[in-house]
């Protein structure tokens, strides 16, 4: 589904379409109608199955989240086509040269990568909200571990965007804090930061209330380092099962 659609060589808005008349994906340029029942707000459905079209697969969620986005930034564009990358950005924030990627459903690493490099390549920052429904789980897909190095928030199903202090080691998340809501008020990444956040500071923003500004502020503790994995495993494979050994060859010699 879709908010716009094009009405020959203008771009349309779903709430300006007309019920019945055909109009053109942005994206995979198939025909399209306008449906305004079923979802609180009308948009724009595709009369075949393109699998092959980002718009088609976008979902009630999808659509909710861009227009959260919207209500806490009102200038900016949904839907916005970059023909020379061939892609459609879900929100472009002009002014600040921020697109925000959201993401309810499985995406590939080297996807991920390429988005960020192709706006990138037009003046772009990308900021990831990813939909916690799908993410942020115990198992971390190769694709949310480079983009939780990358700027990258969470949102969960109150619709509030949030950041956490996290460990993810060999794709599992080990550790995890308590949800940080965050304001979409963008600050330049300064020349410094904590060590724990290093992974942060190549990246050109960061957001009010997140990880980054409450750790310039000295307002939150970082989580403490994990056991080291390889130590408790030789301690349950190896130490523990030879103590207990130990202990009833022991018992057996004193009982004698």
């Amino acid at each position: 589904m879709a908010l716009f659609a094009k009405d020959n060589d203008e771009t349309i808005s779903a709430w300006d379409a007309l019920p019945g008349k055909l109009y053109e994906c942005l994206e995979c340029q198939t025909p399209l109608r306008l449906r305004r029942s079923y979802l609180k707000f009308p948009h724009f459905y595709h009369l075949s199955t393109p699998f092959f079209c980002r718009l088609y697969s976008k979902s009630e969620k999808h659509l909710l989240i861009q227009y959260e986005i919207r209500k806490e930034i009102p200038q900016v564009f949904i839907e916005k086509a970059f023909p020379t990358i061939q892609r459609i950005a879900d929100v472009v924030w002009e002014e600040k040269k921020i697109i925000f990627e959201i993401q309810c459903s499985f995406i590939t690493e080297e996807e991920a990568k390429s988005r960020v490099k192709e706006y990138g390549s037009l003046g772009y920052v990308v900021v990831w909200i990813l939909d916690d429904q799908r993410f942020n789980r115990k198992a971390v897909s190769a694709a949310e571990v480079w983009m939780r190095t990358q700027s990258s928030y969470f949102i969960d199903k109150h619709f509030v965007f949030y950041d956490q202090l996290e460990t993810i080691q060999d794709q599992k998340r080990i550790q995890r804090g308590g949800k940080m809501p965050i304001e979409l008020s963008p600050l330049p990444i300064p020349a410094h930061a904590p060590k724990q956040l290093q992974n942060r500071i190549h990246n050109k923003y960061y957001f009010k209330n997140d990880v980054l500004d409450l750790a310039l502020q000295s307002q939150i503790t970082f989580l403490p380092k994990p056991k080291v994995r390889i130590k408790e495993f030789f301690n349950r494979y190896f130490k523990r099962p030879y103590s207990s050994f130990l202990d009833y060859l022991l018992k057996i010699d004193c009982g004698r």
